[in-house]
């Protein structure tokens, strides 16, 4: 059975990665679904922010304007070339509220109540332990605190088959662990909702935004798919399977084309819930 480090070091290869081209190619939807994301959690001006696996910075940028000078957010990553190029995109905009440190979510090195607002972009798929994970969050929260997260929302319907030619092309044609996908692509996540609930977080709430993401063509997809964690099983095929893969994908994705481009269904699950006072 692959181990919580190995899985680790796996997403952490992933990630370093794709870095240069993550939520630099295609639609940005991580940089879209962060703002709302922010908008969400009602962030007053002067909070100190926790961003987990912040990636590229698409909730800690807009957190960084919300909370203006006298506020202070905290991004952190397992992936050092994540941590290092948005480390570059903050000194360059010359932020001072802001900040990068290589952390790992599990075990967050930060004392208890440290902060007023957690929030958590997409990740939740890639933790080995979730609930561990989400235990920290409620740690390093001060009472009444808020974490948000972002989620795919869900596998059903017209998406469902980018799993199944996972499943189809890698899973049965490989006997190494760490080679199969994260939960995240090839399956149902764990839903932060119930991560919460579990966690002693109260009030929480779900909200679902039923978005389109718009593709020029195929080609743009496959780069798309490529720059970001959901690679993270094709990485692991052999040249055999990448191209039946592709090749059954791009056939799937015919019956999404209209007149402006190919409109790939993709909601999102938005999750808030509060510590409690007490």
């Amino acid at each position: 059975m692959i181990t919580s480090e190995r899985k680790k070091a796996l997403y952490a290869r992933v990630f370093n990665r794709v870095a240069p081209s993550f939520d630099r190619v295609g639609p940005q939807h991580f940089t879209k679904f962060g703002l709302r994301l922010v908008e969400l959690a009602h962030i007053p001006a002067g909070a100190k922010v926790l961003d987990v696996a912040a990636g590229r910075g698409a909730i800690l940028f807009p957190v960084a304007e919300q909370i203006g000078p006298q506020g202070q957010v905290i991004g952190i990553d397992f992936a050092e070339a994540m941590v290092a190029r948005t480390a570059e995109d903050i000194s360059r905009l010359k932020l001072q509220n802001a900040e990068m440190q290589w952390m790992d979510a599990e075990r967050l090195e930060f004392p208890d109540a440290s902060f007023d607002f957690v929030l958590c972009g997409f990740a939740f798929g890639f933790f080995p332990q979730p609930e561990g994970a989400c235990a920290e969050m409620y740690r390093v929260l001060k009472p009444g605190g808020r974490l948000g997260a972002s989620l795919e929302g869900g596998v059903e319907g017209q998406r469902s088959w980018f799993q199944d030619l996972l499943r189809k092309h890698l899973l049965p044609q490989t006997s190494q662990p760490e080679a199969r996908p994260p939960a995240s692509v090839a399956s149902q996540p764990p839903r932060p909702a119930a991560l919460m609930g579990r966690a002693g977080f109260t009030g929480v709430q779900v909200s679902v935004d039923d978005d389109d993401l718009l593709f020029a063509d195929e080609d743009e997809w496959w780069a798309w798919v490529w720059s970001q964690g959901a690679s993270t099983g094709l990485g692991q095929m052999r040249p055999d399977q990448l191209a039946a893969f592709k090749s059954d994908a791009f056939a799937k994705l015919q019956p999404l084309k209209q007149p402006d481009g190919f409109h790939y269904a993709f909601p999102v699950e938005f999750t808030c819930g509060t510590r409690p006072l007490v």
